[in-house]
């Protein structure tokens, strides 16, 4: 099990070409996306809103190949991981327009104490698209 100490969003894009790069402690949804909105992405009130709630606490990484995320509050996300070299990839079962159900990126291990996942971001809100990458440094859970 791994806690998410902090998550770093790099993004840019969308017709306005906004661009961003910053690091939040922890994970809490509801707080980057209003973040997000308040430096020109496009997030509607009601997607903020939806948010609410979703922090996201800890990673199981279970060694068939099991993915939980669990979050605190709202129920857990369930699905599978795979990992080549550095390159790693997650399939959940119940993604939605936050969180892409399949995911690739990297993963690294820059001390004995933390792992850091690296996603490849591609994120579609409304007519916008935008590109970049979210980091969570995560320690494990004894």
């Amino acid at each position: 099990c791994w806690k998410v100490n902090s998550t770093y969003i790099k993004l840019a894009g969308g017709s306005d070409n906004v661009s961003i790069s910053k690091e939040f402690n922890g994970c809490d949804l509801h707080e980057i996306g209003s973040y997000l909105k308040s430096k020109g992405f496009t997030l509607s009130d009601s997607d903020i809103a939806d948010l609410t709630g979703y922090n996201l606490d800890e990673i199981f990484i279970i060694g068939n190949g099991t993915m939980i995320m669990n979050f605190d509050g709202p129920d857990p996300y369930y699905g599978t991981w795979s990992v080549k070299g550095e390159r790693f990839s997650w399939g959940l079962s119940d993604g939605n327009k936050f969180i892409s159900a399949t995911v690739t990126g990297s993963v690294s291990f820059p001390d004995n104490r933390q792992a850091v996942l690296l996603v490849d971001a591609n994120v579609s809100t409304s007519n916008e698209k935008y590109t970049g990458s979210i980091g969570l440094t995560m320690s494990p859970v004894n």
